[in-house]
């Protein structure tokens, strides 16, 4: 008689040890039914389709879905690597993977084994797959305009699909408000590359109808880094305030007062707990954010804390938020923001206040100037707007004049600043800034020194603040490589760019004499004195 081989009778102890488990487990819980039903219908999170950008190495994709609780599920690469885990008994699994190179494609498939019958697993798999960068553009109405209704819409659209850029892929998520935090969004796009395919004759009027600042931030960041795919997720809404975006978290460190009324997506929380938390299960490279317009009338005063605390708290909720990448200057969660743009209506009068709630300043603060990064905002990155009315030519203005049409140089402006931040110190992070002033009282003049040579291109833009309170233009009198003398025949005060609309498209006074050609840093000085 042939004796059993050893490894046989651990292998037998193991199944045995396993199957008693398993019979254990079924009289302690109650299972849902083997048949699919909606509540436990096995399947990836609504953001997962073909096509899906992943977030590239270091940080780790993490790949999430809803099954039958308490199943096991496998998931496997076509890399042939595989992860475990099991369903939570709410429904939810979520596999981290490991930190995977730029590239593809790749196929994910996903097999869930029941434990209650043999049964052949289920089976669902994603086609396709990227890994490079994710980034979210959040925030209202100038963050959801169409491609087609901004500036040179045509040309920028035949630009893009002449290029045949399959690595800029976008994603676009639902507008739903919700009480209470949910574990899924709704999409109302899924993946789709900006470049046609071979058999797509409709991509052209499809484009036209893609977020522009979201889409050609993604396109400006594919240029500084050609063949590592751009995953773009916007998620928007027009009108929405900024305690909408962010949690109870946010809103109770900053003392904010409860929404009244019905609940609408303009109450707290309502989009963080609809559209952001159930994102938060994804990995991503940073959030591009462009809202503001909606706090000028209200709250305006707390819009410095609430963003600020936004910022932190995404950051540490979102799946791997905190991990820095080495290789970009250790960045972890960089966050840009849009300066509020110019504007027609009378109502936005207090816009420059907000502009500087918006660089994480407070209203009551000293400085000259504020901008990012910040201690306030310490991996944040900016690109102002407030020189970018529209031009005589595209005269129709919607709401209030709101939604300036100049969306491809606010892109061109935040991804210069991301790599100024990330990669290259030696790229400006903003425009010219003020470094000293200097007030004659003799000669009722002040000498204004930026930080760099400037070029001035206007003569509107500065302001002074006569002993009534009362803002009104002052001239340029004289010209200097890396300055202007001001006329200040009295005042108090002195300002650049306060104005909603301080000056004709791209004729504001001063900026960077280099090829950026970057609008100089919102800046206000009180001297009290009268000249």
């Amino acid at each position: 008689m042939t004796t059993p081989h050893p490894k046989f009778f651990l292998i037998f102890f193991i199944a045995s040890t396993l199957l008693c488990a398993s019979h254990s487990f079924k009289a302690d819980h109650k299972f849902p039914p083997d048949a699919p039903t909606p509540e436990y219908q096995f399947r990836f999170g609504h953001v997962f389709t073909k096509g899906a950008v992943l977030q590239m190495a270091p940080k780790r994709a993490q790949i999430w879905g809803f099954g039958r609780p308490f199943s096991e599920i496998v998931l496997a690469m076509n890399n042939g690597k595989k992860h475990f885990t099991t369903v939570h008994q709410n429904g939810l699994w979520s596999i981290l993977l490991e930190p995977q190179a730029v590239g593809g494609p790749h196929i994910i498939r996903a097999m869930q084994f029941s434990l209650t019958v043999n049964t052949q697993p289920d089976t669902i798999q994603l086609e396709n797959v990227m890994f490079g960068d994710v980034w979210l553009c959040a925030g209202g109405s100038n963050m959801a305009q169409e491609l087609n209704d901004t500036m040179n819409a045509d040309k920028i659209m035949s630009s893009i699909h002449a290029a045949r850029n399959s690595n800029v892929r976008m994603l676009q998520i639902s507008r739903e408000f919700s009480e209470h935090e949910q574990d899924d969004v709704k999409v109302s796009r899924e993946w789709a590359h900006a470049g046609p395919d071979d058999n797509d004759s409709d991509s052209l009027s499809l484009l036209a109808y893609l977020p522009a600042l979201c889409l050609l931030y993604g396109m400006k960041m594919a240029e500084f880094h050609p063949g590592r795919p751009i995953g773009m997720v916007e998620a928007a809404w027009g009108g929405t305030p900024i305690e909408a975006w962010g949690s109870q978290r946010v809103t109770e460190v900053c003392h904010t007062k409860k929404s009244k009324g019905h609940l609408n997506q303009y109450s707290n929380h309502v989009l963080w707990n609809g559209m952001i938390h159930p994102l938060t299960k994804m990995t991503i490279r940073g959030v591009i954010w462009h809202q503001g317009e909606a706090n000028t009338e209200y709250n305006r005063e707390k819009y410095a804390c609430h963003l600020t605390k936004l910022v932190t708290d995404w950051r540490n909720r979102f799946s791997e938020g905190s991990v820095r990448v080495p290789l970009e200057n250790d960045i972890a969660f960089p966050f840009g923001v849009v300066q509020l743009g110019p504007s027609l209506s009378e109502r936005h009068a207090s816009w420059s206040e907000l502009r500087l709630g918006q660089m994480g300043g407070w209203l009551h603060d000293k400085a000259h100037q504020i901008y990012l990064p910040n201690s306030r905002i310490p991996e944040g990155f900016m690109a102002a707007a407030y020189d970018l009315a529209d031009p005589p030519e595209l005269t129709t203005q919607t709401s209030f004049g709101v939604h300036y049409r100049d969306k491809a140089t606010v892109a061109e402006r935040l991804a210069l600043a991301s790599q100024a931040l990330l990669h290259n110190e030696s790229l400006p992070h903003y425009g010219p800034h003020i470094i000293r002033i200097e007030y004659d009282n003799e000669n009722w003049t002040a000498n204004l020194t930026f930080d760099r040579p400037i070029r001035v291109d206007g003569n509107t833009g500065f302001l002074k603040q006569l002993a009534t309170g009362e803002w009104v233009e002052t001239p340029i009198l004289i010209t200097w490589a890396r300055g202007v003398v001001l006329a200040l025949s009295e005042g108090q005060g002195l300002s650049y760019g306060q104005k909603t609309e301080p000056c004709p498209y791209k004729k504001c006074s001063i900026y960077s004499d280099d090829i950026y050609r970057l609008p100089a840093l919102l800046f206000k000085d009180y001297f009290n004195v009268n000249i």
